[in-house]
């Protein structure tokens, strides 16, 4: 009896943190949405998003640290845990990340009209990536973690094409280099949050084989 309810306990955690994945990506894409349809007013929601998924975050590690102090897990159990754990809090991160691309939009007093392609095919990878890392952790699935490698591969050369683009911009136009850091530093964000779904995958993998080095 106790081990099936605390199978079900498991369970319901990879519930919870697919839906935290599924609220991030949501918040992506919302992100992406306003900056391409130039509605800068729209950001206001993602900070909003922001919050609902800090307090959900911390719900689902109050209640990781439920489980661990009352079924004192071993082995397979407690790699579950731990992975959980540092998924969650990846996905927090790259919730933080979606804020401050709201805010540093919100900042911005003209439209961004270069980088957008860039842009979106980041936005694209990272919210793709942070799925399919997500996705990995929920089936016990180690194999798709050269898929998200792949995706993060892709999102960081469009953040090269990003500063290529802008440092072209700015050399013909200078008195856009306040607006190329700001969009710069979106990228930053969109290009963080692949990452994060890099280690998302990493995770996993410590989870299903249980060798440290993917915790590095």
């Amino acid at each position: 009896m106790a081990r099936s309810r605390y199978s079900s306990e498991l369970d319901e955690l990879k519930r919870e943190i697919e839906k935290l994945s599924d609220s991030v990506c949501a918040a992506l894409d919302l992100s992406i949405s306003c900056i391409v349809h130039q509605r800068r007013e729209g950001q206001r929601e993602v900070l909003a998003m922001h919050s609902k998924i800090k307090r959900h975050f911390l719900q689902i590690e109050k209640f990781c640290m439920e489980i661990i102090a009352l079924q004192q897990p071993l082995a397979s159990d407690l790699r579950t845990l731990i992975a959980a754990f540092e998924i969650s809090r990846r996905l927090e991160r790259s919730n933080d990340y979606t804020a401050e691309i709201a805010t540093t939009h919100l900042l911005l007093k003209r439209k961004i009209l270069v980088g957008l392609e860039e842009l979106q095919e980041m936005e694209k990878t990272a919210k793709e990536a942070t799925q399919l890392s997500v996705k990995g952790f929920a089936n016990w699935d180690d194999s798709l973690r050269k898929r998200v490698w792949s995706l993060e591969r892709k999102n960081d050369e469009a953040f090269h094409r990003l500063i290529d683009r802008l440092q072209q911009h700015v050399q013909q136009k200078p008195s856009d280099g306040e607006l190329a850091i700001r969009i710069y530093a979106i990228g930053h964000y969109y290009e963080r949050a692949a990452d994060n779904a890099s280690r998302i995958a990493k995770a996993t993998a410590y989870m299903v084989s249980g060798k440290r080095k993917y915790l590095a």
